[in-house]
């Protein structure tokens, strides 16, 4: 009888963490993938928003009628590659990103969603750097930042950690030999979440006042952190209460969750704010911006 083959324990450890190493670089793989989408299709839904300004095409930012143009044009070509390599037709792409070009010169405006972070495979820093700006929001890693902060997220160096979660991000994508270790799921939770959270609040306030044509936003770029209040809704005993920003007396106190969300949003929307829901811990979770939902 043929004896079974005998594997000493160092090799089957080795074989484990081979299994493991690949599955924490596949999961880092898919996290940055997430953010990335996250940051493109926010920018798209902000377009749409902007597209319905009641203000000509030429009156709006340098930098933002510049990316619904020139840079929606490029992107357009690269994205008809992808497409043609998937086997999609890149001839109906073009053609759309081209009439959504064709309507800054006249008729409806429909900016493009190519016109940001769509030119090249991954979402950049620079890229990042390049939307915020084009959303006229003037030192962009700092703004976010400083909303991060405020959320009980610490004062991360944005930009670094985004650099480096990407770095990381190729280095599972391509190299076989990468050990993503579980240290660095964690520190991209919340440097991701920072940036998320970052963008989505800072770009929604640009877009309803680009929107509105209020004049401090189309003369310039502005700091806008300062200027969005945050409503905090958290869990307290059975109960959940939501409180202001830098006030301690609760605003109101509800008897679950829904409830809580229901209230908040409702004194969001009146006041323009946004909310942030925090675990027990104070890390947040989830959010809301009553200016662009």
């Amino acid at each position: 009888m043929q004896q079974p083959l005998l594997i000493d324990g160092p090799l089957v450890d080795a074989i484990h963490n081979q299994r493991a190493s690949l599955l924490r670089n596949g999961l880092m793989v898919v996290a940055f993938t997430s953010l990335e989408d996250f940051i493109r299709n926010r920018t798209v839904e902000l377009f749409k928003i902007i597209s319905r300004t009641v203000l000509p095409f030429s009156q709006l930012p340098k930098e933002l009628k510049e990316a619904a143009t020139i840079g929606a044009a490029r992107s357009a070509v690269y994205q008809a590659g992808l497409a043609n390599r998937a086997g999609k037709d890149p001839i109906a792409l073009v053609q759309s990103a081209a009439r959504s070009v064709g309507s800054t010169l006249s008729g409806a405006l429909e900016i493009c969603e190519y016109s940001l972070a769509y030119s090249g495979p991954n979402v950049t820093s620079a890229d990042l750097s390049s939307a915020l700006g084009a959303f006229q929001i003037s030192d962009p890693w700092n703004e976010m930042s400083s909303i991060a902060s405020r959320c009980g997220l610490g004062s991360l160096p944005l930009k670094q950690a985004y650099e480096t979660m990407q770095l990381n991000r190729n280095r599972a994508a391509h190299d076989v030999n990468a050990n993503i270790q579980p240290g660095d799921f964690y520190s991209f939770v919340q440097e991701a979440k920072s940036i998320a959270i970052g963008f989505d609040l800072l770009t929604s306030r640009a877009a309803r006042l680009l929107t509105e044509g209020d004049k401090s936003v189309l003369n310039g770029k502005k700091k806008l952190s300062s200027s969005i209040a945050i409503r905090y809704i958290q869990p307290r005993g059975t109960k959940y209460v939501e409180h202001i920003e830098n006030r301690t007396r609760a605003v109101k106190v509800a008897k679950d969750r829904e409830e809580a969300w229901r209230l908040a949003v409702g004194n969001a929307r009146r006041k323009r704010d946004a909310v942030v829901e925090l675990n027990s811990r104070g890390v947040p979770i989830e959010w809301y911006t009553s200016e662009a939902p």
